[in-house]
């Protein structure tokens, strides 16, 4: 996340939004967000960071529980396959299918992370103490990924991006309410019926999240998909930090945060 180039010019204007990442062999977590700032919204820079905080611990405990599913499922079929098997290929076949999630998230689980996130979120606001939740309002997007299968959720602007074969997809179902300066927020009593969530079991090449700032520096998705392109053929990540200020500068002038996974 960079501090937009607009708030140059106001020494007490902080960067509102946030990003954070997470891996651990071949599971991933990303996500970013973006405080709504604004008087009203005074707080919200710590909003974007417990948001993203919140994503990641629940996106982790889902990869987790998924994987111990399969875990069991895999020992419970060697088991019943052992006796036909040495000890070394029985191992190993359990050692295979345990790496991977057992499906994807079905709409029930989808929701129930929804909710978790939610519930996160607000518990980060009240320990922090310093105001009512709304005055933390902030966006949401996120992504998880592990072994076979890899899900996504968002409330709010902003986008999630796909690469695969050349292409880029935007799989997320939109949001009609997200107009001009307006979008929903995690700090609205129906932020759970504004969530908005994806799974599939085939995994793409490359998932990647972006905040507002970033797509309106942009007339349109062909100048997003060629920095993002530039940035997979370099994987320079300081590279790309010290261009989103510049981005910021020639486009929308807001705060810019991209997150992803690279597979």
């Amino acid at each position: 996340s960079q501090k937009g180039w607009s708030k140059n010019f106001d020494p007490e204007k902080n960067c509102q939004d946030a990003g954070a990442v997470w891996s651990e062999g071949e599971t991933a977590a990303a996500a970013v967000a973006d405080g709504h700032g604004g008087e009203a919204y005074r707080l919200s820079e710590f909003g974007a960071r417990f948001a993203c905080g919140a994503a990641i611990e629940n996106i982790k405990k889902v990869i987790f529980e998924k994987i111990s599913n399969a875990i069991t499922n895999s020992a419970n079929q060697t088991i019943q396959i052992n006796n036909k098997l040495s000890s070394e290929l029985s191992n190993k076949l359990t050692s295979k299918l345990s790496n991977k999630l057992s499906n994807k998230l079905s709409s029930e689980e989808i929701i129930q992370l929804e909710k978790s996130i939610i519930n996160s979120w607000n518990e980060a606001v009240k320990a922090d103490g310093r105001g009512e939740a709304r005055l933390y309002g902030t966006t949401l997007v996120a992504a998880g990924a592990g072994g076979g299968a890899w899900f996504g959720v968002q409330i709010g602007d902003g986008r999630l991006l796909t690469f695969s074969g050349g292409e880029f997809q935007s799989p997320m179902p939109d949001d009609g309410q997200c107009v001009f300066n307006f979008t929903t927020s995690l700090c609205a009593d129906d932020a759970l019926q504004n969530f908005r969530g994806y799974s599939s079991d085939v995994l793409p090449e490359a998932i990647f999240l972006l905040t507002d700032g970033v797509v309106n520096s942009f007339t349109g998705d062909e100048g997003v998909f060629e920095l993002l392109r530039k940035f997979m053929a370099s994987r320079d990540e300081r590279e790309l930090k010290e261009f989103l200020p510049v981005l910021s500068k020639k486009g929308s002038g807001d705060d810019v945060s991209i997150a992803g996974i690279i597979f």
